[in-house]
C-alpha cells in the first residue's frame, strides 16, 4: 500500500511529501523510558508514571501546548501505583486496589478523594472511564464493574462476574 492510500485510509488529506517529524522536546531523564508506563491525557497533558506497585515511582508530565517537560504534582502521583484513567482528559481516575477504592484527582487542593469503595475493586487491573462512566475489570477478567457517574461524582455500580 502506498503513503497517499494510507493517508487517505486514515482521513488524511495531505499530499505526500507534506509533512514532516518535528522535534520536540526530550524526556527529562533517560532512565524514566526504559520502564513499562502508564500515560493519560490530562487537560492538554500527558502524565506519566513508571514503574506499578508500591516501589518507587519516577513521574513525568509533558506540557503538549508549550512543548516542555514538567514535574508531577505530588498529589497527583501519591496514589498512581495501580491503573488509572481520564474522562474527557478533564477528571483523572485511579483504582487504589489495598482499600478498593476508586479515587479521582482534584487539582485545587493537590489529593485524590474517594468516589466509592467497593470489594471488587481489590483485583482491579484495567480501567477505562467517558460519557460519565467508568468500568473496571478485574484479573484474568473474572469481574467488570461498570460505574455510572451521578451529580457530584457519586457512583451506582453493576458487578458482572464470571
Amino acid at each position: 500500500m502506498r503513503r497517499s492510500q494510507v493517508n487517505e485510509a486514515v482521513g488524511l488529506e495531505q499530499e505526500e511529501g507534506s509533512w514532516s517529524w518535528e522535534t520536540k522536546a526530550e524526556l527529562k531523564d533517560g532512565r524514566f523510558g526504559r520502564e513499562a508506563v502508564e500515560a493519560v491525557g490530562y487537560r492538554g497533558e500527558l502524565c506519566m508514571v513508571n514503574v506499578k506497585g508500591n516501589a518507587l515511582k519516577e513521574e513525568a508530565v509533558y506540557n503538549v501546548e508549550m512543548d516542555k517537560w514538567e514535574n508531577m504534582p505530588r498529589g497527583m502521583v501519591g496514589g498512581s501505583n495501580r491503573p488509572a484513567a481520564t474522562m474527557d482528559e478533564d477528571v483523572i481516575y485511579v483504582i487504589v486496589e489495598v482499600k478498593g477504592c476508586l479515587r479521582k484527582y482534584d487539582d485545587e487542593k493537590d489529593c485524590r478523594v474517594k468516589v466509592i469503595e467497593l470489594e471488587q475493586l481489590r483485583s482491579a487491573e484495567q480501567i477505562a472511564a467517558g460519557r460519565r462512566k467508568i468500568c473496571t475489570v478485574s484479573a484474568k477478567g473474572e469481574s467488570i464493574i461498570f460505574m455510572l457517574l451521578i451529580i457530584k461524582q457519586t457512583c451506582k455500580p453493576s458487578i458482572y462476574t464470571k
